[in-house]
Order: structure tokens, then sequence, then C-alpha cells
């Protein structure tokens, strides 16, 4: 896509809200467009609905009103389709278990040609950004090298989504190819080793881990950083495994 993708590192607590205006005034300014009134279709999935107001308020702390957002709930039942994706300004899909919009919303990606014919910007928020690219790391703690090997944990158990082993599936992908993969809670939740497993061990070759609080936007070739946190590309360079930070 030529649009911008903004892909946001989670974490839904009080220390966060201080930096969601830097965080998310980039995505709601490429939601403007001088054709259509501003409405922003807000992706969640119905287990979460609880942390509806959380969604709400970040958005509201960058000057969009409630009657700009248009909420869709997807579940294992209900998935995304082309017509959620009719009339809004841009798409913004909500935290949760990763597995479970994986499901919802890469099962059936025909909602993606609405996306790209109309040139909407996407920004996803924890598991929403896990998804956005080539792969998802959908969750799991324990990871065994694809050359054999013991299986050793690689990350915090309550990064595992209720899944035991590492579990890489295909993303929506539609951000730039700069990364195959992203994980999310780089810092604060302890993603970062898992990243760098992957791509030690060859199942990737980069793969980006943003810290909470931290939003990472891909436009046209390049790696800007929103938020109080960093980014880590974590990159296999001729065999040997580099790890680069990016920061606001």
């Amino acid at each position: 896509m030529s649009t911008p993708v903004f892909l946001h590192g989670g974490g839904l607590n009080l220390a966060r809200a201080l930096h969601d205006e830097a965080c998310f005034r980039p995505f709601v300014e490429a939601c403007h467009t001088p054709q259509r009134p501003l409405r922003v279709l807000m992706v969640i999935h119905e287990s979460h609905q609880d942390d509806l107001k959380h969604y709400h308020a970040m958005l509201r702390r960058v000057g969009v009103q409630p009657e700009q957002i248009e909420v869709v709930t997807v579940s294992n039942e209900r998935g995304m389709t082309p017509a959620d994706v009719l009339g809004v300004t841009g798409v913004f899909v909500c935290g949760g278990k990763t597995p479970d919009i994986h499901y919802a919303l890469c099962q059936d990606i025909t909602w993606l040609r609405t996306l790209r014919r109309e040139n909407l910007p996407y920004c996803g928020f924890g598991a929403g950004a896990a998804i956005a690219t080539q792969y998802a790391i959908v969750g799991g703690s324990l990871y065994q090298n694809p050359h054999g090997g013991e299986l050793v944990q690689v990350a915090p158990s309550a990064l595992s989504e209720g899944l035991s082993t590492v579990d890489v599936r295909p993303g929506l992908n539609i951000a730039p190819p700069l990364f195959q993969a992203v994980d999310v809670r780089a810092s604060q939740g302890g993603s970062l080793m898992r990243a760098y497993h992957l791509v030690q061990t060859g199942a990737l070759h980069t793969v980006a881990a943003i810290d909470e609080m931290t939003l990472l936007e891909l436009s046209h070739g390049q790696v800007i950083v929103h938020g109080a946190g960093r980014v880590y590309e974590v990159r296999d360079i001729s065999g040997k495994i580099e790890v680069s930070v990016f920061w606001h």
C-alpha cells in the first residue's frame, strides 16, 4: 500500500494515555481527506468489548468525535467483510487475543481489496499491529529450532496468548516490506527475545519489536517512531544477527 501503515506496541495502562496524542495523531491526520468527512472504522473482537471505552478515549484525545467512529464487532463466527470498510476514511484495529484477531481478519481477506482500492490508512493496536505484516506472530512462549533441539522458553508465559509453542502464521501483508513480522510489548512484555530467536534460527529474516506507548509508522520506505518507547529491528545480515534501535 502507498498509504502509511501505523502499528502500536499495545498496553492498556494509565501511563500510556499520556502518550496517546503523540502516537495516534499521525494516523488521524492520514484519515482526513478533502473528499469525505472523517469516519474511522474501529474493529474490536467480541471478547474484548469491555475495552471499547479505552479505544474511544484514545481517538478522542486526538480530536475524533464519537459520531465519527463506526464500531464493527468481529468474532470467530463473524469476520471482517468488504461492506464493513465502505464509506470510511481509516481503519483502526483494536487489541485483544492475537489468535482471535488473526482469525477474524485473516481467514477471509476480501475486505482488503476495498482497503487497498480506497488507499485507507490502517492502524493496529497490539494484536491489530501483529497481524498487519507478511507474517503474524500470534503467540507462544516456547520455541524449538526448526533444525531440531529441545524446546526453550523465549518469552514470558503472559505473552503466550493461550498457545504453548511460538506460532507464526500468514498475516495481512499490508505493511511495506521493511519487516517480515512485528511483535509488540517489546520491553514491557519481553517479546524482543522471541523476535530474536525467530531471526536467529532462520524462521524469519527480519522482525520489528515495538514497545508499549510507541507507534511505528511505515511510509514509503521510511521508519518513523512516535511516542515514548523504542522499536527494535532484529535482522539477519549475511548470517550475522543485528539489532538496531529506533526512537522518536
